[in-house]
């Protein structure tokens, strides 16, 4: 067995869920969720149509490739989480002597 195969069998994973219906509760959630956080300020106002747009996308093209093996994907996924990782710890250097919780995003009311 290569390393190649012994690889590919260890992140195997199990068969996609295949229901319309957990699928749908969760995109409801999930746009429920962004979308509070847009009219509340806490995101920006532009994220608005990202988010009409981009999370319904997301999941159509979500459940289109459930089958296939996403290697490429997760490197993507891999490397946008290591590049939003380096922008919090760069934001956090920026900090100085101040407080941590300087970090965080205040709610419009406390501004």
């Amino acid at each position: 067995m290569t390393v190649l195969e012994f690889l590919k069998k260890a992140n195997a994973g199990p068969p996609p869920e295949e229901s319309k219906a957990l699928r749908l509760s969760v995109l409801v959630a999930v746009m429920a969720a962004s979308l509070g956080l847009v009219r509340q300020g806490v995101a920006a106002a532009a994220l608005g149509p990202a988010v009409l747009v981009g999370i319904p996308l997301g999941f159509v093209c979500s459940h289109l490739v459930r089958r296939r093996p996403g290697y490429a994907r997760k490197a993507v996924v891999a490397l946008l989480a290591v590049l939003a990782l380096a922008h919090f710890i760069s934001a956090a250097a920026g900090v100085g002597r101040g407080s941590l919780t300087e970090l965080r995003v205040l709610w419009p009311s406390c501004s």
